[in-house]
């Protein structure tokens, strides 16, 4: 799972009960197909740049993850009981902050590239997924579950924009200088926290009617 995936999924927990699955299931499914072109791209652009130890060893861990949820008798759904608020509320934002605080300063926080960066992933995402979900459905390309409205997926494509794995990897092959790599990580967290308490808002708003 993505880091940002995490991070999505931990703010989708936080509406409760009452949040409506299939606007998860979309988020999961949008996040495997985001995350699979961006790599498609990263592959064919900066092949020669990737670190494959370092892609066997995840591939190697989402493997053993598999391999964990078929094997008899072990108690997956327990141990993922325990241990998912544990990464998803401590672990993960940790790491991410530890990750992405090294070379940030005060002027990358105020620098042109993380304010277009913030402005463009925050807004981009939302009008970017909902319009092209939109024009499937109108074009009858897709058809939408009965319990999935456009507004939702507006939500969806707001915690899209918490997006930082793919986009980290992207910056550190394609930014030669450290400069504007703090500035690109300034704006991929200011983006994140952003598009995470619109995101809530926007998929909380539902159902306190």
């Amino acid at each position: 799972m993505p880091t940002d995936l995490a991070l999505a999924l931990g703010v989708f927990a936080l509406l409760g009960k009452g949040a409506n699955p299939a606007v998860r299931i979309f988020l999961l499914t949008l996040a495997v197909a985001d995350d699979l072109f961006s790599l498609i791209v990263l592959a064919i652009f900066y092949g020669d740049q990737l670190d494959l130890a370092h892609s066997a060893s995840t591939l190697g861990a989402a493997a053993l993850g598999a391999v964990l949820a078929i094997v008899p008798k072990f108690p997956v759904q327990r141990v993922v009981a325990v241990l998912s608020p544990l990464c998803t509320f401590f672990v993960i934002p940790v790491y991410v902050i530890a990750k992405l605080s090294q070379g940030i300063s005060m002027d990358s926080i105020t620098s042109k590239t993380a304010i277009s960066l913030t402005i463009a992933r925050v807004i981009g995402k939302i009008v970017g997924i909902t319009l092209f979900a939109w024009l499937a459905v109108t074009l009858k390309i897709i058809q939408l579950p009965n319990n999935l409205r456009i507004s939702e997926i507006a939500g969806v494509g707001a915690l899209a924009g918490m997006g930082l794995t793919v986009a980290l990897v992207i910056s550190e092959v394609a930014v030669e200088s450290e400069v504007i790599q703090g500035d690109v990580k300034a704006g991929l967290i200011i983006s994140a926290v952003i598009s995470g308490l619109i995101g809530f808002i926007w998929l909380k708003k539902p159902l306190a009617r």
